[in-house]
């Protein structure tokens, strides 16, 4: 009996071992003790350390997990040629390091050779192919960031070796920290020679900071720029650039960087970068709880930029019905939806209507959206249960 036992123990745990092995083998194994016992094992096997940041919430991540860490190649690669480690975001030193390498995009690798510099970084989902690609360029010694800035500080006036820098970190880092990289070089460039294809190509690569020399040479000589690269893509560059300096601002709700920008941003005299402050200019005030800003926003601004956006004429009207109780305010509110519902008949636009007719103290004219947007929801499938709560409530007022 014990030895039946015994002999019964040991096939389950051989099993175990198997069981265990083969799940070793179909994934790509990931150092998950923290960042520094990672970077130990790496400088132990003199082997670059590639390292990802993720987060649960993170899709991408997740395919990559499911998909790309099971592929075979990947597993076998990966494993010969790095130490692999990975660290969530939220969770022990995952904020500490999300800080200091300054990323808002996942999954983000970095690959850290035994000296403890970076060489290479990447942003983004990838495919099985192109990680091993990427891979195979961050083990090249020329390919990697520390030879590439050697390259070009020692020659900051060479274009090639300018964009070969920019093009290699532009995978990995946030226009923010490429735009000193272009600067350096632009700063050897006279006026009459700063329009070229491949000055073209770095200032669309590495140009952030809207106030520089660079930017502003760009916004005067946009028609020489669209001659050596396309009108749309002088404009996207822009529009982009506008876009990554105000976002910041607006989400860290630095307000005197915001206004201070803002200025600038208006000098431009641009129809789409005025629409841009116009939804900056609202968000800013949302997220400082500043309604008086919020109203100057809007007031002036909706029918020039937002009259043909329902979303955004429904957004707008709802935050009227919410911070303001004023009639002029909640006119201006009963206009913009209903020009969103011109736009976009819907059932979320009905009960809206009915939420400012009601607070207007139009009674009769809130009932009628009301079991209008019943009505919609009936015809197209949907819940009732909102609209119903609306009619029995002014049924009852």
């Amino acid at each position: 009996m014990a030895s039946r036992t015994m002999h019964t123990i040991r096939t389950l745990l051989f099993l175990w071992l198997v069981a265990l092995s083969a799940t070793a083998q179909n994934t790509l194994v990931f150092e998950e003790n923290g960042f520094k016992a990672a970077m130990a094992k790496a400088k132990a096997e003199n082997k670059i350390l590639f390292y990802m940041l993720y987060a649960d919430w993170c899709p991408h991540c997740k395919k990559m997990k499911a998909e790309v860490f099971t592929d075979p190649k990947v597993i076998d690669f990966m494993s010969q040629h790095f130490v692999c480690g990975w660290q969530n975001i939220e969770t022990g030193e995952g904020p500490a390091l999300r800080k200091k390498l300054n990323t808002k995009l996942f999954p983000y690798f970095v690959f850290i050779n035994p000296d403890s510099r970076i060489v290479y970084a990447l942003s983004g989902e990838l495919k099985s192919d192109d990680l091993i690609k990427e891979a195979s360029t961050a083990l090249d010694p020329k390919q990697q960031i520390p030879y590439l800035e050697d390259q070009f500080l020692a020659d900051r006036g060479n274009a090639e070796k300018c964009l070969a820098l920019l093009t290699t970190m532009r995978k990995g880092y946030e226009r923010q920290a490429l735009h000193p990289i272009a600067q350096a070089y632009f700063a050897n460039v006279p006026d009459d020679k700063m329009v070229s294809d491949i000055n073209w190509k770095i200032m669309a690569n590495g140009v952030a900071d809207i106030e520089s020399r660079e930017f502003q040479y760009l916004l005067k000589h946009q028609k020489e720029y669209a001659a050596v690269s396309s009108p749309e893509r002088v404009e996207r560059k822009i529009l982009n650039a506008v876009t990554e300096t105000m976002q910041v601002f607006a989400t860290d709700t630095d307000t005197v960087a915001y206004y201070r920008k803002r200025e600038v941003i208006q000098a431009m005299q641009m129809r789409k970068t005025d629409s841009l402050l116009f939804r900056y200019d609202m968000e800013i005030a949302e997220r400082t709880g500043n309604k008086a800003r919020y109203r100057e926003a809007t007031v002036s601004n909706v029918k020039r930029f937002a009259w043909t956006s329902a979303p955004i004429l429904k957004d707008v009207a709802k935050k009227y019905a919410e911070y303001y109780a004023d009639p002029q305010s909640l006119q201006y509110a009963l206009d913009w939806i209903a020009r969103a519902l011109e736009l976009d008949m819907t059932v979320d636009n009905r009960l809206t209507q009915a939420r400012i007719y009601f607070k207007l103290g139009r009674k009769k004219e809130a009932l009628a959206s009301a079991r209008a947007g019943k009505a919609l929801a009936q015809q197209y499938g949907f819940s009732q249960a909102d609209a119903d709560a609306l009619i029995s409530a002014y049924e009852k007022s």
